[in-house]
């Protein structure tokens, strides 16, 4: 039991970054892994939209995220370019399902940021659990690809939906940002989605700036056609009023 403790407290250690990736083969695939998928499903709402709703230009509606091949992220799109960052970060607590982050990189960078990075000094390490459940996922992401080429499709069939119902939405992740403009009219949004059954945050100022409300839904690999189809008449008549 000891033994075991001592390995999961070590792993937890590696995923948060406290040593180099070039360490070892088996802890630079297993960050760059977490990393690719924690691109994959990026919430970062400037990067999964275009403001004002938008698809950008030249790409047609309803496109599948652009993940990469197996969702593991911007790196794999690009395999000819051997590309090879200074600094990988990513969290473990979108698409893997557990908490936590981590920062892949040299020794010197490294130790740079466990004695300046004020972010990290004031947090709190993650539990062994929560390192063994970041692993366990990540096993599952490399053996079932299944998952993620189904989690693309519904993203691309939900937008599809959208786009037929005349709702502006463009996203390059699971996380499919509605901007609706007013906080009010966000809100009452997202309770009349609740009635229907549906839950959906309504996020507004300060998190967004003033004027760019929006409802923020989330698509899963485990969601059926129907599902999709359902939430997105329902957010048509949330957003009439």
């Amino acid at each position: 039991m000891k033994k075991t403790i001592a390995i999961l407290l070590a792993l937890a250690v590696v995923l948060m970054g406290l040593a180099a990736c070039g360490k070892t083969n088996e802890t630079t695939q297993t960050v760059t892994d977490a990393q690719e998928t924690a691109t994959q499903t990026n919430e970062t709402e400037s990067n999964a939209s275009v403001p004002d709703g938008e698809a950008p230009d030249g790409e047609a509606p309803g496109q599948p995220p652009e993940g990469g091949p197996g969702g593991h992220g911007i790196l794999s799109l690009f395999p000819g370019l051997n590309l090879r960052p200074d600094i990988l970060m990513g969290t473990l607590s979108k698409a893997i399902g557990s908490e936590g982050g981590f920062v892949c990189a040299s020794h010197e960078m490294t130790d740079y940021l466990r004695n300046k990075a004020r972010s990290y000094i004031f947090s709190t390490a993650p539990s062994p659990a929560s390192a063994a459940a970041a692993l366990a996922a990540l096993g599952i992401i490399r053996t079932e690809p299944e998952r993620v080429a189904r989690l693309q499709h519904n993203v691309a069939f939900f937008l599809k939906q959208l786009h037929r119902l005349g709702i502006k939405a463009q996203t390059e992740s699971a996380i499919v940002p509605v901007i609706v403009g007013d906080s009010a009219r966000a809100l009452a949004a997202a309770e009349s989605m609740r009635d229907d059954g549906i839950f959906v945050s309504a996020i507004r100022y300060p998190s967004v700036p003033e004027g760019t409300a929006r409802l923020r839904l989330t698509v899963m690999a485990s969601h059926t056609e129907s599902d999709l189809v359902r939430c997105a008449v329902s957010l048509a008549k949330a957003i009439a009023g």
